[in-house]
């Protein structure tokens, strides 16, 4: 057996071809990483589409299912941060309960700030307001919301859109899935 200082000749292979293939690895992955900097950092590289409809369905950690549309313009292209590759859109959405212990449903209107991290990924952030009616048992009126989500972009036509509620809803937080269609 050859030693070299404490290893023996097993061991010092096994520690350089795991060296060699975390630095193999580092070097296929660091292109990737380069690219989400350099998407991120290109302002107006945003998906096509001023006009953007999103039908929803929910589940709602409260034990309710609801069904939902939300329509979307661009408001601005460039966003807020100059340096970073951001949008912004107004939206108005409208939701109605299909199961649970209550009938509501509410309309409501958001801005929703997006960061385009890579050609197919978008996340987003949304503070709003909705007014919230149905069952005289349950909180009705108006509430100030906010979500946060993303987009996985299919096609320059189609994207794949989650979303779960931070604040707002009173006891309707949950998590909504559906398409989007950039029109």
């Amino acid at each position: 057996m050859i030693f070299f200082g404490n290893l023996s000749a097993s061991k010092a292979l096994r520690s350089s071809v795991t060296s060699m293939g975390l630095a193999v690895g580092a070097c296929g992955f660091a292109p990737h990483l380069a690219f989400a900097k350099a998407f991120i950092t290109q302002p107006g590289n945003i998906p096509a589409g001023r006009i953007q409809l999103s039908p929803f369905l929910g589940l709602g950690f409260n034990n309710f299912v609801e069904a939902g549309l939300v329509g979307s313009w661009l408001v601005v292209s460039h966003g807020f941060i100059p340096a970073l590759n951001n949008s912004v859109h107004a939206e108005g959405a409208v939701f109605q309960d299909l199961a649970g212990r209550h009938r509501t449903g509410s309309l409501g209107g958001r801005m929703r700030w997006d960061f385009h991290l890579l050609p197919n990924w978008t996340a987003y952030g949304a503070p709003g307001f909705a007014v919230r009616f149905g069952d005289s048992d349950v909180h009705t009126g108006p509430e100030i919301t906010g979500v946060v989500g993303g987009f996985f972009h299919m096609s320059p036509s189609l994207s794949l859109r989650a979303e779960t509620d931070v604040i707002g809803h009173y006891g309707h937080t949950g998590v909504r899935g559906g398409v989007t269609f950039h029109l």
